[in-house]
């Protein structure tokens, strides 16, 4: 919930302090949200020469931004790997191993369609293209 204050903040930016504020919640658990939010590169962290506190605001274009830098086959081939590891441990045939081959598949599918979307989209985004 931690990203759902930047966008709504006027200035676009929070210091955690803020972000903790706004979601109610102490400061220890906006720590882990933040760092986890800043990995994914779904929220940028700034520190201002001077400043006392680091701030974070959204990345232009967030979702384009986190995908095609999450992208890059790791992480889904990490799923992928891990579920295999999974129909494995459970037994091919089994109907555990049913499930865990659909998830599979589909990041399969996900890993292969996502960087010809992400080149659609980009040249949707430089053309000022909006859907018809």
């Amino acid at each position: 919930m931690a990203w759902a204050a930047i966008p709504v903040a006027e200035e676009g930016e929070l210091h955690a302090a803020e972000i903790a504020e706004f979601l109610q919640v102490s400061p220890a658990a906006i720590s882990g949200a933040v760092r986890c939010l800043t990995q994914t590169a779904l929220m940028i962290r700034e520190c201002e020469p001077g400043a006392r506190h680091d701030h974070y605001r959204m990345r232009g274009n967030v979702w384009y931004q986190s995908i095609a830098h999450n992208h890059k086959e790791t992480l889904l081939r990490q799923w992928e790997r891990t579920l295999l590891d999974g129909i494995e441990v459970t037994g091919t045939g089994s109907r555990a191993a049913a499930r865990l081959e659909e998830s599979q598949e589909f990041l399969e599918f996900l890993r292969l369609e996502v960087p010809a979307l992400l080149e659609k989209w980009r040249q949707r985004a430089d053309t000022g293209g909006r859907p018809g």
